[in-house]
């Protein structure tokens, strides 16, 4: 199950530049630090994103995602535009 503020946490590192904290992704996303922090970890550990090696706390969309990864992404975009989330 997909909830909306997966989607949201998804979106704010989806779009993002550069790698991101749960502090930065957090007032992006309109959710608390907390849960930021926990659906990026959720993200990390199903290969959408990746956790920076040195600092720990920073994430990004994986570059090299697997094709499972690939078919969650493709779902989180498809949720998103059914609720319909700006990219």
């Amino acid at each position: 199950m997909i909830s909306q503020h997966e989607i949201s946490t998804f979106r704010v590192v989806q779009t993002s530049s550069g790698w991101l904290t749960a502090r930065q992704i957090a007032p992006l996303a309109a959710v608390a630090e907390r849960t930021a922090r926990w659906h990026a970890a959720r993200l990390v550990a199903l290969g959408v994103f990746e956790q920076d090696e040195v600092f720990g706390g920073r994430y990004r969309v994986q570059p090299h995602a697997t094709a499972d990864a690939e078919q969650l992404i493709a779902a989180l975009n498809t949720a998103a535009a059914v609720l319909g989330a700006a990219p």
